[in-house]
């Protein structure tokens, strides 16, 4: 195992992880290079100057883009022109992923994701990495930009979100749900009234390695180990830690303030940081 990738994986992982969590078997690929980049508060995208980065420039390089607050992205360059935005981690163990120049590689036990759609290509890891949508990813003039939320989804400023009823009428019912990506926030948020109406709101990134949790009926749900959460972010069931469906616990889901607008055409969603 190369010294870089040693220092990386003990970096992000902690203090030993490194040398216990690489089996003799584990490919000799490293994890991409780090790059910090701060989004853009208003529109939530990230630019990046291709040129600036050699890791980057190469076709078949990669970089990790690492973010305030915000889960690590792994960005692979694939052809001369196209470029792909994935989550950084392996959604087996959480270990920081790299690039070999055709498929996406998980250092630590070797598994391998399609580098375009975060398809899983070889185990052990079972769900899909979630990629960040190609009309989000534009490449101009030797630019890179990143659109880190969702064109349909109204943006965070000043850490509110504003969702009036006209657009979401769901949060009128009881049951209601929505969730999105606000621009300037880049992480996922679902938004639910209650079957007794209650409004709440959490941060859809499950707590047991940071994939996104979905709505499932009256519960969310992480495709990633199992863990099922109610809509206002307490645990159902943990994730499962190993191949025997053992399961483990995980703190609850970080929650939003959320309240009608004053004029009651909507809701807002606040303490978003």
């Amino acid at each position: 195992m190369s010294t870089s990738r040693r220092g990386f994986l003990t970096g992000v992982l902690g203090t030993g992880a490194a040398a216990t969590v690489l089996p003799g078997c584990a490919p000799d690929v490293d994890p991409a290079p780090v790059v910090d980049v701060t989004p853009d508060a208003e529109t939530g995208a990230v630019t990046l100057e291709v040129s600036r980065y050699p890791d980057l420039a190469r076709v078949g390089g990669a970089v990790t883009l690492r973010q305030p607050g915000l889960k690590p992205l792994l960005v692979v360059h694939r052809t001369e022109e196209g470029f792909s935005v994935l989550d950084a981690t392996c959604t087996h163990k959480g270990c920081p992923l790299g690039y070999d120049g055709r498929d996406v590689v998980c250092p630590c036990h070797a598994a391998r994701f399609d580098s375009e759609t975060g398809a899983v290509k070889l185990r052990p890891a079972t769900a899909a990495l979630e990629v960040v949508a190609s009309t989000g990813v534009t490449y101009e003039a030797g630019v890179l930009t990143i659109q880190l939320g969702d064109a349909d989804f109204p943006p965070a400023l000043n850490g509110t979100v504003t969702l009036p009823y006209s657009e979401f009428p769901e949060l009128r019912d009881n049951g209601g749900s929505v969730t999105g990506v606000p621009r300037g926030y880049g992480r996922p948020i679902i938004v639910s009234r209650e079957p007794g109406g209650t409004l709440v709101a959490v941060n859809a990134l499950c707590t047991h390695n940071r994939c996104r949790v979905g709505l499932e009926e009256d519960h969310l749900r992480c495709p990633c180990h199992g863990a099922t959460f109610n809509l206002d972010g307490t645990m159902r069931q943990g994730p499962v830690l190993d191949g025997n469906g053992t399961r483990g616990t995980t703190p609850p889901l970080m929650t939003l303030t959320v309240t009608e607008t004053d004029d009651g055409d909507g809701v807002i969603v606040s303490g978003l940081r």
